[in-house]
Order: C-alpha cells, then sequence, then structure tokens
C-alpha cells in the first residue's frame, strides 16, 4: 500500500478507533459522504481513491458495515484497531509547541516477557523517545494514548509506568536533543 493509501486508511481507522460512529455511508463510489467532513480537501476531491482504500479495509476485515434500520453504518473491528496502531507507531510523536513538561516512561519487565519488553523498546524509539537508561525513556510529547495502546497491545500495563516532569537534571542535553528551548 503506498503512503497516500495509508494516510487515508490511517485517518478512517483512526476516526472509528476514537468512536466515531460514521453512519450513512454507502458501499458505493461517490458516495462516501459521511466521512468526507473529516478527511483533508485534498482527499474529498478524490472520492474513488478513499472508496478503493475502504473497499480494501473490508476486505482486510479492518472495518464493517453495518446494516440497522436501512441504514449503513462504518464501525473499526479488532483488527482494524490492532492496524491502525500500526500505522500510529510508524508516526513519531510531535506537536506544535512543547508545553514545558517531560514524560518519562519507566518499566520493569520480567525476561519471560523479554519479548513484550523488546517490542516496547523498539516502539518507544520508533516513535521518538530517547532512552536515559536501559528502562527509563523521555520524550517532550504528550504519550499517554500511544502508552495506553502499547500496555493493550503486549498484555503489559503493570510494568510500564508515564510520569510527568517539569524538570530534569539532564535537561539542557534534551533540549538539544528535541531541538527545543525553554
Amino acid at each position: 500500500m503506498n503512503e497516500e493509501k495509508k494516510e487515508i486508511i490511517y485517518k478512517i481507522l483512526g476516526l472509528l478507533a476514537a468512536g466515531a460512529v460514521v453512519a450513512a455511508v454507502a458501499v458505493a463510489p461517490g458516495t462516501l459522504l459521511a466521512l468526507a467532513p473529516f478527511l483533508t480537501k485534498e482527499t474529498r476531491a478524490d472520492r474513488k481513491r478513499v472508496y478503493d482504500v475502504l473497499r480494501h479495509a473490508q476486505r482486510q476485515q479492518w472495518v464493517k458495515v453495518l446494516e440497522e434500520e436501512g441504514r449503513l453504518s462504518l464501525t473499526i473491528t479488532k483488527k482494524g484497531r490492532r492496524r491502525w496502531n500500526q500505522l500510529r507507531f510508524d508516526r513519531p510523536l510531535g506537536g506544535n509547541s512543547w508545553d514545558g513538561k517531560w514524560r518519562l516512561v519507566i518499566f520493569d519487565i520480567h525476561n519471560k516477557r523479554k519479548d513484550a519488553r523488546d517490542a516496547l523498546r523498539t516502539l518507544l524509539k520508533r516513535i521518538g523517545f530517547y532512552q536515559l537508561q536501559k528502562s527509563v525513556w523521555v520524550t517532550p510529547w504528550p504519550c499517554h494514548d500511544h502508552l495506553a495502546a502499547i500496555r493493550e497491545m503486549y498484555l503489559i500495563p503493570r510494568y510500564v509506568q508515564v510520569v510527568e516532569a517539569a524538570k530534569l537534571e539532564c535537561e539542557d542535553d534534551l533540549l538539544a536533543k528535541f531541538n527545543l528551548s525553554r
């Protein structure tokens, strides 16, 4: 799947994962009007591409089209939620402006769950965290939603904590690392 299609499916699955109920979605080209307000102008201009991506998502069982009382609605499946998380973790955290808080992720995952520990480290690095210590990672960007999804995905909720701090001893190095200033 090319980058443009990934972006469209990311937006559709993200809306559905956030709990948006998309009603009146028909499964025919040009009638995806219920999604139009949520997509970019460029995407709205190419409804056929959105339709093709939506059909692909339906074939992959990422979304499900339901008919209730003559109305069609679109919902995300468990498989779709997993796909959305994969797409989400391909993007680094970031924002327009820093709120002055540091987010530290600390974890202590037993050797029996080494696979989950290694996967957590890989995902933290991929989304832009910086490793302070072996089991301590830091970012200046809000990350609670990402961490909740990771905890759920790897069944490690008790072993991973997020701490918000206003000041860190190594802050000057971190400001340079993340290209920020106080």
